[in-house]
């Protein structure tokens, strides 16, 4: 992973708990029928949003795949 890379997620890894809702960013994504079908349901079956369980996804993603500074 490139330094500036690296910086980034250091700084998003300092601040994630400390981001308000004005600051965010909205993502589109495209999938399969079926995929959403499966993603809501369980979802809803936990009592959770889609964009709850996104985010949780992506900052898990982002801390495995990020090198230690």
């Amino acid at each position: 992973m490139s330094g500036g890379i690296r910086c980034y997620v250091a700084k998003w890894e300092r601040n994630r708990n400390l981001v308000e809702k004005d600051k965010t960013k909205q993502l589109t994504l495209r999938m399969p029928e079926y995929l959403h079908r499966a993603f809501k349901l369980v979802a809803v079956k936990q009592g959770r949003t889609m964009g709850a369980v996104t985010i949780e996804l992506i900052e898990e993603f982002v801390k495995k795949t990020s090198e230690p500074l």
